[in-house]
């Protein structure tokens, strides 16, 4: 019987986790000899050589660690058709991406096979990274094994972009019509997925699936995998984590869907998390777009911190391979805070690295953000330079291994420190927030607080210096101790149980006792 062990000073809790989303053919090409470019398909669109020994290598070289990052996301590594297919926009795309699957428990060559896979995941493991495997449960490629013997286990045609099948057929529909939708219905395709997924696990030793389209799955899928997960790989030290992808808006306020729509598929029998992405959009909006205050996304992340129950282990982000960049966002490229038309300007007109420093720090700010709040910060891969994009695949170009210029440079810094920061300090990530200057439109100051690990978070989202002064009477943190700027060296005094802070032009500070 597999049973997975980890030998560890203290044991690994998912809360403490800061996930890196590797998209492996846009990585890094660490085999040229296994390139496959496909002819007539466009540069953007075709694959680009990034494979599991250019993955491997950044992780030897301490490229993970030196971010923090002790789990690593990969896109899907199973096997995928050999050839294009048109998109809903007329254009070739190569199966670049993963999401084609054309076998069920084969390894893509392209990315280096097997043995390429086996590589990375002990090199991971022997730093102590986890590895998550993108599992694409939803559908099939038309040529796959499934498809041609069990026509029965398919869904009856009906494509999503059809009128609004999207939301009034979301378990049935089709995102295209050579990607079957599988029917959960039939107990002989739910028995032979959950087998498969279960296969992935006990043969690569992996640590937990970040599982695409769960709102196009009948519930049961994740119900069936979740109870074998638990009987057959979990232990008491060592915990599956398995965290949703369901694309919905912003924080709806009438309660009636969006985030209730990802708060169903979390709990004890289903799902370990899911990404928010009502708090991603507001996070865009408030960071990037100026289109909402401090207040607004106060209220937001207020409601989010609970909602979703205590068991829930949630993962937030700044970008995915869904949506424009955060970076293109900040310097003003992207119409609007849904992307509407950015697929058709990244073949257009793609927008370019920005040449000036706002972006960059408003990118920074909104880090400095994510890697104080409750819940797994996902850094989606060239996020962490400015790697600049609009809509699929824009979004998704070769990470720049090159020099990202000075303001990139800086960001990978940036980021780096509050990686080492956020490992060093459980408050962050397990500690209760106090929230402490909420009513300014630009300048939020809240605690972080577990134990006798208390921190100060003050974020000054406006292009000019602010001075506050907050009350800490509620912290814990005792009067005339001195506070100290993990970012900056910059110390303050309590005094009075009050502090006075001033911050730069987007600048961040997490003040440590």
């Amino acid at each position: 019987r597999y049973v997975p062990v980890w030998i560890e000073r203290t044991p690994f809790d998912w809360r403490d986790a800061i996930l890196y989303n590797v998209f492996t053919d846009r990585f890094l090409d660490g085999d040229p000899g296994n390139d496959d470019r496909l002819e007539g398909v466009p540069f953007p669109s075709n694959n680009q050589g990034g494979d599991f020994s250019g993955v491997t290598r950044k992780i030897r070289e301490g490229y993970f660690e030196d971010l923090g990052v002790n789990a690593i996301w990969l896109s899907p590594v199973i096997e995928n058709i050999d050839h294009a297919e048109y998109g809903d926009d007329g254009r070739l795309y190569a199966p670049y991406h993963g999401y084609w699957p054309s076998a069920p428990r084969t390894v893509e060559s392209r990315f280096g096979g097997e043995e390429a896979l086996r590589d990375l995941i002990e090199a991971a493991h022997d730093r102590g990274i986890r590895i998550l495997f993108d599992l694409t449960a939803n559908h099939v490629h038309s040529e796959h094994v499934y498809n041609r013997l069990h026509p029965e286990w398919i869904n009856p045609f009906d494509w999503c972009g059809d009128g609004d099948s999207w939301n009034t057929n979301p378990i049935g529909c089709w995102f295209m019509d050579y990607l079957p939708d599988l029917d959960y219905r039939h107990p002989d395709a739910l028995h032979t997925l959950v087998e498969d997924a279960l296969f992935w696990i006990e043969t690569f030793d992996i640590d937990g699936f970040r599982i695409d389209a769960v709102k196009h799955m009948e519930p049961v899928f994740e119900e069936h995998l979740r109870a074998r997960i638990r009987e057959e790989i979990e232990t008491d030290q060592v915990q599956f984590y398995l965290v949703g992808e369901t694309f919905v808006g912003d924080w709806d306020w009438s309660g009636t869907s969006n985030q209730t729509v990802i708060r169903e598929h979390v709990s004890e029998a289903r799902l370990t998390g899911q990404f928010d992405f009502p708090l991603y959009w507001d996070i865009v909006r408030t960071f990037a777009r100026d289109e909402r205050n401090i207040p607004d996304l106060e209220a937001v992340l207020s409601q989010t911190e609970d909602y979703y129950g205590a068991q829930a282990i949630m993962s937030n982000f700044l970008g995915n391979q869904d949506v424009p960049r955060f970076i293109s966002h900040a310097a003003g490229d992207i119409s609007d805070v849904w992307g509407n038309g950015a697929k058709e300007q990244g073949w257009s007109d793609p927008p370019q690295a920005p040449t000036w420093h706002e972006p960059y720090q408003r990118l920074e700010l909104a880090f400095t953000f994510l890697m104080t709040i409750e819940g797994v910060p996902l850094l989606y891969y060239g996020d962490e330079i400015g790697l600049p994009g609009a809509g699929d695949p824009d979004n998704r170009r070769m990470m720049n291994w090159e020099d990202p210029g000075a303001f990139g440079r800086e960001t990978l810094a940036h980021l780096q420190a509050l990686g080492q920061i956020r490992r060093a300090h459980k408050a962050l990530s397990r500690g209760s927030r106090i929230p402490l200057l909420t009513s300014d439109e630009d300048v939020w100051v809240y605690a972080r607080t577990m134990l006798t690990d208390k921190l100060v978070v003050a974020l000054n989202r406006s292009g000019v210096e602010r001075t506050v002064t907050v009350d800490l009477s509620g912290t814990g943190i005792p009067d005339g101790r001195t506070l100290t700027d993990e970012l900056s060296g910059k110390r303050i005094t309590v005094t009075g149980n009050r502090v006075t802070i001033t911050l730069a032009p987007w600048q961040g500070a997490i003040f440590a006792l």
